[in-house]
């Protein structure tokens, strides 16, 4: 059975450091948004040369609920909302297809969609037409939380209930290459590199896997274990872990080295030698600008005062979302406003790419684009 430890914060975060100069991975160069924070790397960054500010509405759509977040790929914004998943155009934001699912999250590869639910049904559609390809059963486990995480011909998924464990999915016919267990298995989108997979959960329990194999790499273990996890932003050799328990770590992505700590409240997203994060209550936050070399503030900005998104990073600007329907986009080299937009509705976690910045707000999705 899983152990759920309360412990109090260790230490008081501080703004990230020295950061070194490695590999962002394996980012593809796409500019399809294909997983959570857009990436597999989970970045948050997208370089697409179309997307050019100020933005202008291209559409807008009401879904009935609130949506998830959002994919967007192959001609079309993929999202769940209401018990329904919608395949909409992304010139005129049209239903190409909708099919009814349990499923909460998505991820794409391939010219697939893979959704999974939270009792573990792991399925694959066609992105074209919304016809099933296959589905199973994720065995040994019985709650689900984190969004897939898709490239290369395999589906890698988080499950919980009893203890943890990681899964390696076949994407042709979703038959099980490899599981590993991991401590506890909640919250963490699988993130992935060139050759490794990582996933954090409470304690911080930090692991890197042989994405081949699933043959353990190193495992960061901390003061304890417990129910809870996150998704890790990948970026320039560093993964971001975001830990109720004992707070934010940056750590060495080769080795597991603890190398800095950091503050914010949502995952940071990346661009250039610049990190975003959101620091203080999602809701009341301040996004705040650090020079990855140095390790200073380059800049802040706060908005309408309710600040509320984890924040993406679209060539050379940042996007960041309020609770209070506003969306903001700012100079990365000098946090000076290049756009700004008001939705319906609070905004919730966006993406950006194939020309699109889509941004997900009440029971809405919008698409922006240059004009």
């Amino acid at each position: 059975m899983r152990r759920h430890v309360g412990v109090v914060v260790a230490a008081v975060m501080v703004a990230v450091g020295t950061f070194g100069m490695q590999s962002a991975g394996a980012v593809s160069s796409s500019t399809m948004a294909v997983a959570f924070q857009i990436n597999i790397a989970h970045s948050g960054t997208m370089k697409d040369p179309s997307i050019v500010p100020p933005l202008v509405q291209k559409w807008s759509v009401t879904v009935g609920d609130n949506p998830s977040y959002p994919l967007i790929a192959g001609g079309h914004v993929f999202v769940i909302a209401g018990g329904t998943l919608y395949a909409l155009d992304e010139a005129t934001g049209h239903t190409s297809w909708a099919r009814s699912t349990t499923a909460f999250a998505l991820a794409y590869d391939g010219g697939r969609v893979f959704t999974i639910t939270f009792g573990g049904i792991l399925q694959a559609l066609n992105a074209s037409n919304g016809a099933s390809k296959w589905a199973i059963q994720e065995p040994g486990q019985y709650a689900f939380s984190a969004p897939p995480t898709a490239d290369s011909g395999v589906v890698y998924v988080g499950g919980a209930g009893s203890g943890g464990t990681l899964y390696a999915n076949d994407e042709t016919d979703g038959h099980v290459l490899w599981t590993q267990s991991v401590a506890n298995g909640d919250d963490s989108s699988p993130t992935l590199s060139a050759q490794r997979v990582f996933v954090a959960y409470v304690g911080p329990q930090v692991y890197a896997f042989s994405r081949t194999t699933g043959a353990p790499n190193w495992h960061y273990s901390g003061c304890c274990e417990g129910g809870g996890g996150a998704t890790m932003p990948l970026y320039r050799g560093r993964l971001y872990d975001h830990d109720w328990a004992e707070g934010n770590f940056v750590f060495n992505a080769s080795n597991g080295h603890l190398v800095d700590s950091y503050d914010s409240s949502l995952p940071p997203a990346f661009g250039g030698d610049v990190g975003l994060f959101l620091t203080g209550n999602s809701g009341a936050g301040k996004l705040v600008a650090n020079d990855l070399t140095t390790g200073t503030i380059k800049w802040s900005f706060v908005g309408d005062g309710s600040l509320s998104t984890a924040p993406i990073v679209v060539n050379d600007f940042g996007v960041v979302g309020s609770s209070a329907g506003r969306v903001y986009g700012l100079a990365l080299k000098n946090g000076h406003r290049v756009w700004k937009a008001t939705v319906p509705g609070p905004v919730g976690s966006m993406a950006a790419g194939e020309g699109l910045v889509v941004v997900p707000s009440g029971t809405t999705v919008t698409a922006f684009g240059s004009a």
